[in-house]
């Protein structure tokens, strides 16, 4: 981005009472999903919440399913087609 206010990434993931907490940065022009995957290899993305942010700051989801060992996130901004460059994933650890 050319606007340092308008990145969107993830940073942190831990462990929380009702699975994994994901914590990210974006913005608010756009609606957010989290998606998660068992591996980086083939595969699919699976959406664990859709976010449309009120504010600028920290977005936060728990992953119920989570957390897990070889488990990655990634925040996606929804509606990018689908030849947009894929987002970075962060392993939960």
């Amino acid at each position: 981005p050319t606007n340092r206010a308008s990145v969107l990434e993830i940073v942190a993931v831990r462990p929380c009472a009702g699975g994994a907490e994901v914590v990210w940065r974006g913005g608010t022009a756009s609606r957010q999903v989290l998606e998660r995957r068992s591996g980086l290899g083939a595969g699919t993305w699976e959406p664990v919440t859709t976010v449309v942010p009120a504010a600028p700051g920290l977005g936060r989801a728990v992953d119920a399913a989570g957390p897990a060992r070889g488990v990655f996130y990634r925040i996606v901004v929804e509606g990018l087609p689908a030849s947009a460059p894929p987002p970075g994933a962060v392993e939960a650890r």
